[in-house]
């Protein structure tokens, strides 16, 4: 019996994966005051996908990577080339739960380490 040595999935190279940009906002919405990390990540999901359909969405690469249910600010990470039309797309948000909502950017960054002291302050 020959032993055959595992195969492994080498890591795509850093000049392969394309860059990122990370976006903080916070998420207001009427007459609620915190919003649970599985709600508002699905309907955030939905509306990108409303926004840019199924072709246009894993262009962007959009992951929520963070989210404080305490002050309702959560991290986004996109493609670098799509910062702007993540950005206008969160704007965009207006209904959360058939209520009224708004989101509001904060900051964006080429890292998530400058956004970690941003997203646990109140």
């Amino acid at each position: 019996m020959v032993m055959q040595k595992k195969q492994h999935l080498s890591t795509i190279p850093l000049s392969v994966r394309g860059k990122k940009r990370y976006i903080l906002f916070q998420v207001s919405v009427e007459n609620t005051k915190s919003i649970p990390k599985n709600e508002i990540e699905t309907e955030l999901k939905r509306h990108m996908f409303h926004c840019f359909g199924v072709l246009g969405l894993p262009l962007h690469r959009v992951r929520m990577i963070a989210y404080n249910p305490q002050n309702s600010k959560g991290v986004l990470r996109c493609a670098h080339t799509s910062k702007g039309a993540m950005i206008t797309a969160l704007l965009a948000f207006r209904v959360f739960q058939g209520k009224k909502a708004s989101v509001r950017t904060l900051q964006t960054s080429g890292t998530i380490k400058t956004l970690r002291p941003s997203l646990e302050r109140a």
